[in-house]
């Protein structure tokens, strides 16, 4: 299922993605992709603008959705970003009450697992929420359309799909 109001995809070789593919007719799934640490603020600001854009679709359309953020290939995150984002996100609390059906993040890092836990501990997750950690390899094979390695692909979907609300 396509719907051509939905945001295509924003992708900087080697270094971002944001891009919505569905998981089944109804579900959409907005994965937020860093393949570099340090991220410029150009493509940064694209980035959350698409992020923006698919949540202004979401409350406009109504669907329910999920969220990946995908750090597999990275050791880091600077934290403004992830601050900025964290806040972004706590903003638009009524959109993810109301359409979120639940969220995952993957990481190599377990420096970055922590730091991340230790801001959902602040800030805790509004819906069911999961960190998949990935020890990177670059020869994983890869699932076609998203970047993912297929394991820990497979094993986010299992719990997206765990936790689909009604």
């Amino acid at each position: 299922m396509t719907d051509s109001g939905l945001p295509a995809q924003y992708f900087v070789p080697n270094v971002m993605c944001v891009q919505t593919i569905w998981m089944d007719e109804t579900t959409p799934l907005c994965i937020f992709r860093m393949m570099k640490s340090n991220i410029d603020d150009e493509y940064w600001q694209y980035a959350t603008t698409h992020l923006r854009k698919f949540l202004k679709w979401i409350k406009k359309h109504g669907y329910k959705y999920h969220f990946l953020f995908d750090l597999h290939e990275v050791d880091s995150i600077p934290l403004d970003r992830l601050y900025g984002l964290q806040q972004y996100l706590r903003k638009k609390r009524d959109v993810l009450l109301a359409h979120l059906h639940s969220s995952a993040i993957i990481t190599q890092s377990h420096m970055l697992q922590m730091v991340l836990n230790n801001a959902f501990d602040m800030w805790p997750p509004t819906r069911p929420f999961k960190m998949f950690v990935h020890s990177y390899d670059a020869n994983d094979a890869r699932d076609e359309n998203t970047g993912i390695p297929d394991a820990t692909y497979s094993e986010v979907l299992r719990h997206l799909h765990a936790n689909k609300l009604a």
